[in-house]
């Protein structure tokens, strides 16, 4: 079957280290668009950050952003797709956090934070997105579900959180990394492949004629549910072991040698 959505992850995917869209790339993507096979971007990032990579020559396409839990057109800002956390859960996840970990709080696409620190400094260039210190982070929590809440620290003591918070919260939320340094809280339904689902539906594009491409945890569901499930040469171990096919890492123009020698290929 022709491939008809290609869905590509950002960081470590779409962009090289230096958190730029090389000229191959973006030339293979201009010929995919061409073909007409709609490109969009399946990231962590919030939507205020991923819009900036949704380049006009993507047209107005719907981001898959915060991991999936919020799917909105990239230029008319429609928003087709929404779960956020729990309130309730969300409150539970701060105060077993509070103090051990810094921790990102999204709400209406707005990045809270309790402190102003290094992490969140490091955090915000990456982002490219500023990020606002409240005193009632708590209290905010109760007001209002987040869209996700994010954990940041030490790669090792963020592992033991990840598989205590797993124990705890198993079936009421979903928990993943995004980075060795990033522990992700999100509604036990949202992650990319259940987003991926959603837009195919949306766009009315069978499963099947879709390829999700991706590097680290967060992408597994996505490359698991799409037609073809793609890793990037430097994608960890266990999404290489689970995709479908491997191309050049992303410094080495993976995603131009995907368009140009696979999807474009494929009749």
């Amino acid at each position: 079957m022709r491939y008809q959505l290609l869905a590509v992850d950002l960081d470590d995917t779409f962009l090289t280290r230096e958190l730029q869209v090389s000229p191959r790339v973006k030339d293979a993507v201009l010929v995919a668009l061409a073909k007409g096979i709609i490109v969009t971007l399946a990231t962590g990032r919030m939507y205020r950050s991923a819009k900036k990579y949704a380049f006009s020559f993507l047209g107005d396409i719907p981001l898959i952003t915060y991991n999936g839990a919020l799917i909105k057109y990239s230029q008319a800002g429609r928003e087709i797709y929404h779960k956020p956390v729990p309130g309730e859960l969300a409150l539970a996840i701060y105060r077993k956090v509070k103090g051990y970990f810094h921790l990102n709080v999204y709400q209406d696409d707005e990045l809270l934070v309790e402190e102003d620190n290094q992490y969140i400094r490091d955090y915000s260039k990456l982002a490219g997105v500023p990020f606002r210190v409240v005193a009632d982070l708590e209290e905010r929590l109760y007001q209002k579900a987040p869209t996700k809440l994010l954990a940041i620290g030490d790669p090792e003591d963020l592992n033991r959180l990840w598989n205590e918070a797993r124990d705890e919260f198993s079936g009421k939320l979903h928990i993943t990394k995004s980075k060795p340094h990033y522990l992700e809280f999100l509604a036990p339904e949202v992650n990319k492949g259940e987003a991926l689902k959603a837009l195919a539906a949306h766009l009315g594009i069978p499963l099947k004629a879709t390829v999700a491409v991706g590097d680290s945890y967060n992408d597994l569901e996505m490359l698991e549910v799409a037609g073809l499930g793609v890793a990037m040469g430097n994608a960890l171990p266990v999404v290489k072991k689970r995709a479908d096919f491997i191309i050049p890492g992303n410094d080495e123009d993976g995603i131009a040698y995907l368009i140009n020698e696979v999807i474009l290929k494929n009749k």
